[in-house]
């Protein structure tokens, strides 16, 4: 079997999702919770057939009631042209951020030799700093 959207019940009887949802309810003892609910096509036939004659409203026939596609247009009317589809908009491009900063190493200039042969500073250490990656 079947199964068809209060929704599109609420479309035929021309009323809203949630007075369709009360009157399931009531009448039948259907509990729904909501528009996107479902309810079996027979039931819902039955259900759209009493309450049509109830208001007055025409239905279409019970083989096209409940189609998902939509009705075809007269054969009289025109039909627009058809357009191509408009391609999608380019990505942009990304963003990118300022460079990263990458700790560097730069070797200190050799210390003068002083007057007796020895170095003033006598520990070698190298100083750091800071430089851009791009730069390395």
């Amino acid at each position: 079997m079947s199964t068809v959207r209060i929704y599109k019940v609420a479309e035929l009887l021309n009323s809203t999702s949630q007075e369709v949802v009360t009157l399931l309810k009531r009448d039948h003892g259907i509990d729904v919770k909501s528009a996107s609910s479902t309810i079996e096509e027979v039931v819902a036939r039955q259900f759209v057939e009493r309450h049509a004659r109830q208001r007055g409203i025409t239905l279409p026939p019970p083989a096209q009631m409940f189609l998902e596609t939509a009705v075809p247009a007269k054969a009289g009317a025109k039909k627009a042209p058809a357009r191509a589809p408009e391609p999608p908009p380019k990505p942009a491009a990304p963003v990118v951020g300022p460079p990263r900063l990458v700790r560097t190493i730069t070797p200190r200039p050799a210390p003068l030799p002083t007057e007796g042969g020895v170095a003033a500073e006598a520990t070698g250490s190298a100083s750091r700093t800071w430089a851009p990656m791009s730069m390395l």
